[in-house]
């Protein structure tokens, strides 16, 4: 067919060579749109057992425990869609997935790590994976997951990973998520430097 006879030979060698680049180029350049996929595929599997609703704007799936929390979930991550996408002017092109966790071993394995990782929310290939807020809201109080809770941030990494098709640093989305956050809730992390703790430069 193509004049090729042996496979050893260098033209035939060549054309495994350039089909072999070709390939890597597809696969590089929809990288991200490949571990979407892959991801999204997990964590069907992972949670086919969970139950499902949609808000406008995501699809929140959560074990029975977490029932009671679904519409304060659902309302604060509506209202995040809202503001962040106001901020970034920007908006995806569909429903976002929510994992709800019922508690932080749950969420942390859904993600291999040890069991002692803490986190109340991850944004991760296109989902987002949050933790109840049964396991840290004393009340049941919908402005108070709002503004404490990781929703407006989560959802900011999502919007960054789409923008820039995961091209990024890591401590830059960072940045950026928590900039969006405060100027969304006013919430902020502690300056380590308030009490009078001075940075030091180690040699």
């Amino acid at each position: 067919m193509l004049g090729i006879r042996d496979i050893s030979s260098p033209k035939a060698l060549g054309l495994i060579l350039i089909i072999g680049l070709i390939i890597l180029f597809i696969i590089t350049k929809n990288s991200q749109a490949v571990m979407r996929a892959m991801v999204g595929q997990e964590i069907s599997w992972r949670t086919a057992s969970f139950n499902t609703v949609e808000s406008e704007y995501f699809i929140i799936k959560y074990s029975d425990e977490d029932i009671q929390y679904i519409d304060e979930i659902a309302a604060a991550a509506d209202r995040s869609y809202l503001e962040v996408t106001r901020i970034f002017a920007y908006s995806p092109d569909k429903k976002t997935t929510i994992v709800v966790y019922p508690d932080t071993e749950s969420l942390a394995q859904s993600f291999g790590w040890d069991k002692n990782e803490q986190a109340m929310g991850v944004y991760w290939a296109g989902s987002i994976r949050i933790l109840s807020p049964g396991a840290w809201l004393t009340y049941k109080l919908e402005d108070e997951f709002y503004r404490e809770g990781p929703m407006v941030h989560e959802f900011a990494h999502l919007l960054i990973d789409d923008l820039t098709k995961g091209n990024y640093n890591r401590w830059w989305t960072e940045g950026v998520a928590q900039y969006v956050e405060k100027r969304v809730t006013s919430f902020q992390f502690d300056n380590p430097f308030v009490k009078g703790n001075p940075l030091t430069i180690m040699r």
